[in-house]
């Protein structure tokens, strides 16, 4: 029974990385995230950050993404190896994968790939994946959320 929980869980976050990249990005080649605006966003519940995200131009919502994959890239919680499997993430924010606001298969057979090699070869978990992948805040924006959430 666990293994089938911990698969649907490992599915869902699958499902989240990529849709929520789909939704939220269009091609903007340098981040210019206010850092105001983000300090209140990262502030709000994981539901309402979702919904504000979602209400921001497909321009600053790639942006918000772009900001959050590089600060992954930057981590010195993650190995080289982990952030070079990471990187492509970047090439997959373009107008054209986003245009439809649908999951191309090429997308979604990259992300599938990230997260089963991410779990498989580095044993990431499903809050990992979340803290990397799933979610626009930083990784000590997630840090601070879980204190004042748990």
């Amino acid at each position: 029974m666990e293994s089938i929980i911990n698969n649907l869980i490992e599915k869902t976050i699958k499902i989240v990385i990529t849709s929520t990249l789909v939704v939220s990005c269009t091609n903007v080649s340098t981040p210019n995230v206010d850092v105001a605006i983000r300090e209140d966003l990262v502030s709000l519940s994981l539901p309402e950050q979702v919904h504000m995200i979602q209400a921001l131009t497909p321009e600053k919502q790639c942006e918000y993404w772009k900001y959050k994959i590089e600060n992954t890239l930057s981590s010195k919680n993650l190995s080289k190896s982990e952030k070079e499997l990471i990187r492509p993430l970047l090439d997959y924010i373009t107008p054209e994968a986003y245009a439809e606001n649908d999951t191309s298969a090429a997308i979604q057979e990259f992300t599938d790939d990230l997260t089963a090699t991410l779990i498989k070869e580095y044993k990431w978990d499903n809050q990992k994946l979340f803290k990397y992948l799933g979610t626009i805040m930083t990784e000590s924006e997630y840090t601070e959320y879980c204190k004042r959430n748990n």
